[in-house]
């Protein structure tokens, strides 16, 4: 309910606020995310299980793509699928107002990018979708340095150490910088730094 309300709040341009009081309680991302569609779409359940129902198909596929492009195998990308379709919590997660579902879709994402083949785009892209993802859960943030220092963990010497800081530095560039509004914004309402909540 508290998800639902502020997204309701933002969607009839009170901002992220509780009670007419600006918050950043709670990470803003999915009351965020919700009120651009009850903009459009207007407050309802049924919108917010479409779009559960569109990122679980997302994540279905990203899932399947990554252990195939992870492990070099198609037969490891059905059985990832498999495993999921009997994952209990894909299905439980599906018709409530909870971040898992939409979170799940934001990482799997951002991984996606990671993995496929490197440019600046997609390294800077997988940033930006991890710098929304921070804003659905704050934790997101720490996992660009694990994801890196595992990848580096496969490779140690000296040159892989600094082409993996570059490419870790780019992605946690585009993720701060899309956070970095939002934390503007928390320093404007509360007159004091707060990252994310």
């Amino acid at each position: 309910a508290w998800y639902f309300n502020r997204a309701v709040a933002i969607a009839e341009g009170l901002g992220y606020s509780e009670g007419g009081v600006l918050t950043a309680y709670w990470p803003p991302g999915w009351p965020l995310a919700l009120g651009v569609l009850f903009k459009v779409f207007g407050p309802s359940l049924l919108v917010v299980q479409v779009l559960n129902l569109c990122c679980s198909v997302a994540i279905a596929w990203l899932t399947y793509d990554l252990c195939r492009r992870l492990f070099d195998s198609e037969p490891a990308g059905r059985a990832a699928l498999l495993l999921l379709s009997l994952h209990p919590n894909s299905v439980a997660y599906m018709p409530l107002v909870f971040t898992e579902v939409f979170y799940t879709g934001l990482l799997l994402c951002a991984c996606w990018l990671v993995v496929r083949p490197l440019s600046l785009a997609s390294l800077f892209s997988a940033g930006i979708v991890f710098g929304i993802a921070t804003l659905v859960k704050a934790q997101t943030l720490m996992v660009i340095p694990f994801a890196f220092g595992i990848a580096l963990l496969r490779d140690l010497s000296l040159k892989s150490f600094a082409q993996k800081c570059l490419l870790g530095g780019i992605v946690l560039a585009g993720a701060v910088l899309t956070v970095l509004p939002w934390s503007l914004r928390n320093q404007r309402v509360f007159g004091e730094f707060v990252f994310v909540s």
